[in-house]
Parts: C-alpha cells; sequence; structure tokens
C-alpha cells in the first residue's frame, strides 16, 4: 500500500467554507500548494480563504460559489474549476445538504436537492477529476453520514441520499486497486456544526441536529476533521469519528434488526 504523500497538493474541498469543510481546509493547508474552496455562500468563502492564507502564507487559495444542490450548479463548478487549469490530485467530497422530517412530510423540491447535493455532487466532481487524481496517486476523502449505514428517525432521505456514498468509495476502492489512490469514507454522528441552516438544508434538519437523541456523544467539527484526515492518510475504508459514537456503532451491530427498528419506531410522533 502507497504511503500518504506528504508532498505539496492541489486540493478541492466541497463545503469549504464553514463547519467541517473549512476544518478539514486547514489542517490540509500546511501541505497543500493550492486549495480550491467550492461553497454557496461568498462572503464566507472570503472569509475562509483568509484564514487558510494566514495559516500559510505561500499558500494558494481559490474560491468558487457554487450551489451544488443543483445539477446545473455542479456542472458550473467543474467548469470553473478545470478553467483554473490547476494539476488536481486530492478531492475533499464534504458538502452535504441536511433534510429531516417523517418521509410523507417532505416536498419534492427538498428531497431533490438533499439528492443531488449529498449523492450526485460527489458522484460528478469525483468522475470529473478522477483521471487527474489517478495520475497523480492522490486522495479521495468522503463525507458521508452514520445515518447511511444506520438509519435515525426522520432522516430517511438523508440517510438514502448518503448510502450512495456508502457504495460509492467500495467500489473506487475496487477499481482503484494499484493505482496508489487513498478513498476514505467517514460516517460521523452527531457533529456541533450549524449544518442544516449552512448546508442549504431545510429548518427542520437544524431543528434535529439540537434535539437528536445522540447529542450526549456530539464532536467539534475539529475533532471530526482530525479524526477524518487521520483515517484518509492511513486509507481506511471506513471511520466514525468520535470514541463515544464508535462505541454506540458496535452496540448497534449487536441489535437484531427487527428489534432497533422498534426502538428506533419510538421517536416517531405524529
Amino acid at each position: 500500500m502507497r504511503k500518504y504523500n506528504r508532498q505539496p497538493k492541489t486540493i478541492i474541498v466541497t463545503g469549504g467554507s464553514s463547519g467541517i469543510g473549512l476544518e478539514l481546509a486547514k489542517l490540509l493547508a500546511g501541505e497543500a500548494a493550492e486549495i480550491v474552496l467550492l461553497a454557496r455562500n461568498q462572503v464566507k468563502l472570503s472569509q475562509a480563504k483568509t484564514a487558510l492564507e494566514a495559516l500559510n502564507p505561500s499558500l494558494e487559495v481559490f474560491t468558487i460559489s457554487a450551489d451544488l444542490s443543483t445539477v446545473e450548479g455542479i456542472f458550473q463548478a467543474i467548469k470553473q474549476v478545470e478553467a483554473l487549469h490547476l494539476n488536481i490530485d486530492s478531492l475533499v467530497n464534504n458538502v452535504g445538504y441536511g433534510v429531516s422530517g417523517l418521509a410523507d412530510s417532505l416536498d419534492l423540491d427538498t428531497v431533490e436537492k438533499a439528492t443531488v447535493a449529498n449523492a450526485l455532487a460527489p458522484t460528478l466532481l469525483t468522475q470529473a477529476f478522477l483521471p487527474a487524481i489517478v495520475r497523480n496517486q492522490g486522495n479521495i476523502l468522503f463525507m458521508g453520514a452514520g445515518a447511511a449505514t444506520h438509519p435515525m428517525p426522520s432522516l430517511v432521505h438523508y440517510s438514502a441520499s448518503k448510502n450512495l456514498i456508502h457504495g460509492l468509495v467500495r467500489g473506487l476502492r475496487i477499481d482503484l486497486k494499484g493505482t496508489g489512490v487513498h478513498v476514505t469514507e467517514i460516517q460521523p454522528g452527531p457533529v456541533a456544526t450549524n449544518f442544516g441552516t449552512s448546508s442549504g438544508g431545510s429548518g427542520s434538519s437544524q431543528d434535529f441536529a439540537d434535539n437528536n437523541p445522540l447529542k450526549k456523544v456530539e464532536i467539534t467539527p475539529q475533532q471530526c476533521a482530525k479524526e477524518s484526515l487521520a483515517a484518509l492518510r492511513a486509507n481506511k475504508l471506513l471511520h466514525y469519528p468520535g470514541r463515544g459514537y464508535r462505541f454506540l456503532i458496535r452496540l448497534t451491530k449487536l441489535v437484531p434488526s427487527p428489534l432497533m427498528e422498534k426502538l428506533l419506531q419510538r421517536f416517531i410522533q405524529r
């Protein structure tokens, strides 16, 4: 297995203007030559650019304002990155769209945006830059979600859209064997960010985050980012950040699926 390449890199970070994405970019700033930040909010992008350049004065930071919850926005972002004529070798697929609510209560527009941002955006961005990443023996980090493989009440479409990442990572690791490319999936539990609103998600998703039954095992964005990069450098297939959350994941594997379903249904209120 190839060791993690610490040579100066050109890295794309989606959702890189705040939260986990910004913390990942900060940690990568010391080993990067160029970082491309993709996010919706131009003001936050400018603030992130200033923060990263302060950490590494030789770092060049490019910002692209893009709405990755639309197919048009994804392709526009790809074209804008390509127009920079950079030699991309690493990609951090961190963008996410929070959506919560009982399945029959959600409107089609919300479900579409969540599915595009959580599933289609990382898929298309990876495909667009994969030849360069393979050529440079680079790295791909996917920020998935614990809910992808351990569904939670009122998160059906968030869980389903993130589950695509779960399959994509496994397929890529098979197809890219021998190329030297590291591919890792992170499945966080609750993280202390304003994810439901900053991501463009529905207000109800932030309400759920604030009242998450797993709130006691919540971690900071900094801890999530630190553990995520450590997992990528070790070329781990999958990592659950946070000791408390990892313990809960182990416990759930001991509970039969029918019983787990009944336990989770207790949280549903109609």
